[in-house]
């Protein structure tokens, strides 16, 4: 007897037969979606080490192969960073990962990843936590992570990560246009902000009445600013005993610096910095001996290493600024 074929016995065995065959092909292509982490640096476990993760965004999947643009960006950003005091001296206190992420568009040309986007002509700002948050469970728990934007452009922001907490603060994620040499040192401003507790020295007047000053005598909070009724700067000697950095002034090679420098925090009087120039002051210059040492306390502490200042002071003598 011939059997009879209906429709429903066509779409029953349609559904069986994409049972059987569909998962797999739909699989894969889906695990090739996902976020994919490469080492590019490891010296330890991640609870003993400072774990530094590269994520990018606008980087589409002929971006993201063993040797592709994406890694290239993470190579270059990487020994850029370790060729930075004190970065460089503490080499053995960090592991680097890069987190493959794929994006639909370039950056900045339609839908990416994260939904990166200018705030401002330079202010370069990420959309989408929540995928950044996905992106980097691929990766082991970073104590920094630099948002690396495929563009040309010129930008990049101090940004935190609120919903991932670190010692008590958020996950600091500064981003940077990965085009740019000039975005990934204001990257390392930032960083000196949200790593390291270091306030802005450079004089913006138009920005200093968002910044209020500290009130009821007490002093700003960053290691490398103080404001004027903190200092005495009438004599060396004075600025010895009155600064946050007084004890700088008895190293050797102090002399050829005056340590006190009027101007800061926003402001062009009332607020003092240590060092005529200084990333936070200028990103194209390098961080100060002042900021130099805390950003290395920061390392300790992420690291959970012993800190040892006459150690520090050693490897970084004055005289290796100019």
């Amino acid at each position: 007897m011939q059997r009879k074929v209906t429709t429903a016995s066509v779409l029953a065995s349609l559904v069986l037969l994409c049972l059987a065959l569909g998962p797999v092909s739909l699989g894969e292509e889906e695990e090739e979606k996902k976020p994919r982490v490469r080492a590019w640096r490891e010296t330890g476990p991640a609870e003993e080490r400072v774990d530094i993760v590269f994520v990018g965004d606008g980087y589409q999947r002929r971006h993201l192969t063993r040797t592709g643009k994406f890694w290239r960006d993470v190579n270059r950003y990487a020994r850029e960073l370790f060729e930075e005091r004190p970065f460089s001296t503490y080499k053995k206190l960090f592991n680097v990962y890069g987190v493959f992420l794929e994006s639909k568009n370039v950056a900045l040309k339609g839908e990416t990843a994260l939904g990166c986007y200018y705030a401002s002509p330079r202010l370069l700002r990420f959309r989408d936590a929540k995928a950044l948050v996905r992106a980097l469970a691929a990766a082991p728990p970073p104590d920094i992570v630099f948002v690396m934007v495929n563009t040309e452009e010129m930008g990049g922001a101090g940004t935190s990560l609120g919903e991932i907490q670190r010692r008590g603060r958020p996950l600091p994620a500064p981003t940077f246009s990965a085009r740019d040499t000039i975005s990934f040192q204001t990257a390392l401003h930032e960083l000196g902000h949200s790593f390291a507790g270091l306030g802005d020295e450079y004089v913006d007047e138009r920005t200093a009445g968002r910044y209020p000053l500290p009130t009821e005598g007490r002093d700003l909070p960053h290691a490398n600013l103080t404001l004027a009724a903190h200092i005495d700067v009438t004599s060396r000697e004075t600025i010895r005993a009155t600064a946050k950095w007084g004890r700088f002034l008895d190293l050797p090679g102090a002399k050829r610096w005056s340590w006190a420098h009027e101007g800061g925090y926003f402001r062009g009087s009332g607020v003092f910095r240590p060092f005529r120039r200084c990333r936070m002051r200028t990103v194209s210059d390098v961080f100060c001996p002042v900021c130099c040492e805390q950003i290395a306390k920061a390392i300790h502490e992420a690291a959970g290493a012993p800190w040892s200042p006459e150690e520090h002071l050693e490897k970084h003598p004055l005289r290796k600024w100019r």
